[in-house]
């Protein structure tokens, strides 16, 4: 008796689908209108903030950390008399009359992250100087480093001018003062003999008036006087003065 085997059937290979990556959805009507406005509000913010920077009565200067100028305003070339072309060579070092005054500035920018009401003297083109006053913040990288500097420059030319001429008005107000006291006090203890044994106390009332620029000298002759005669009515031998 002979035993039947039964032939086993090979087993079915199957090959394996690749897989596919899914599309992402179709952006909706809604998600289309999203992005248009945010689109649009963003143009619309760069806009304004362009509009702004060049419209600004201030000088307004960007810098990269050394120096170099990256953008500047109209009112800040018609400050320092350049072109754009011509600034944008240059770096912001390259206007101070004192050198020091840049490393000085540096050092405070980088320990202070912003300034105000700094001062410094900076040449226009042409070497003519002026008195200037920074407003400066830093500018940050997406890592948090300085990137560079922003700022506003105001030439405070006039403003220096006319304290300095205050100060050399009011000490040359000073010195008349004082003279006239001088005056007053010599003639005061002063006694005259015109006539022999018969003495004469003389007596100085003085008035001060400070000369106030571009004043006629009439005006100012005026103002004198009748500080003398205000000097007299408050009971002779003294000095009146104002401005």
């Amino acid at each position: 008796m002979t035993k039947k085997v039964e032939k086993k059937k090979p087993a079915a290979i199957t090959k394996a689908k690749p897989l596919r990556s899914k599309k992402p959805p179709n952006p909706t009507s809604q998600d289309q209108e999203k992005n248009r406005i945010l689109v649009e509000a963003l143009r619309h913010s760069e806009e304004k903030y362009r509009t702004l920077f060049e419209d600004s009565r201030d000088a307004i200067t960007i810098t990269d950390r050394d120096g170099t100028f990256l953008d500047v305003n109209k009112a800040m070339l018609d400050l320092f008399g350049y072109r754009k072309e011509q600034i944008m060579r240059m770096k912001f070092q390259d206007l101070y009359v004192d050198p020091a005054d840049a490393a000085r500035f540096q050092h405070e920018i980088e320990k202070k992250g912003s300034l105000r009401d700094y001062e410094a003297k900076l040449f226009k083109k042409g070497s003519k100087v002026m008195h200037c006053l920074f407003i400066v913040t830093q500018r940050r990288s997406e890592g948090g480093t300085i990137a560079g500097y922003q700022g506003i420059v105001r030439d405070i030319t006039a403003q220096k001018v006319m304290e300095e001429a205050l100060r050399e008005s009011e000490k040359k107000y000073q010195d008349a003062v004082i003279a006239a006291e001088r005056l007053r006090k010599r003639f005061a203890d002063e006694i005259f003999f015109p006539v022999p044994l018969e003495p004469v106390h003389v007596t100085v009332s003085v008035g001060v008036a400070n000369y106030l620029d571009g004043e006629e000298i009439s005006s100012f002759v005026k103002r004198a006087d009748q500080n003398m005669y205000e000097a007299k009515s408050k009971g002779k031998n003294c000095v009146y003065f104002s401005d």
